[in-house]
């Protein structure tokens, strides 16, 4: 999705397979929930906005989840202001994330 805005929340389900999503470019939408099926998939954040929530359910595979551009200073960079919580399950595999690279940024990541 390239600088798309939907006025609600954007849920969506993959398929089995090696898929990738990418949020980018000024996206903009309430709140982002996403399921992955079996597979390596890829899930990308970069220079959009999420309003409110993110749940993503990474599926049985080599994952990965990764967030880029984030300056806080800027309002239309991720994360908005206003995003109450992110969930990430990785299920079952060898998952990766870069949201360790957000704690300098004051946001707090936590790892069950």
């Amino acid at each position: 999705m390239d600088l798309t805005t939907f006025g609600g929340r954007l849920d969506m389900t993959l398929f089995a397979g090696n898929n990738n999503v990418t949020i980018q470019n000024n996206s903009t939408m309430a709140g982002l929930f996403l399921s992955t099926l079996g597979g390596n998939d890829t899930v990308l954040i970069d220079k959009s906005k999420i309003l409110v929530d993110i749940k993503v359910a990474l599926g049985n595979g080599a994952d990965s989840f990764r967030v880029t551009n984030v300056v806080l200073t800027d309002p239309t960079q991720w994360p908005s202001p206003l995003l109450g919580s992110v969930s990430i399950d990785g299920q079952g595999g060898v998952d990766s994330t870069n949201l360790s690279s957000l704690v300098p940024l004051n946001f707090e990541v936590l790892v069950p």
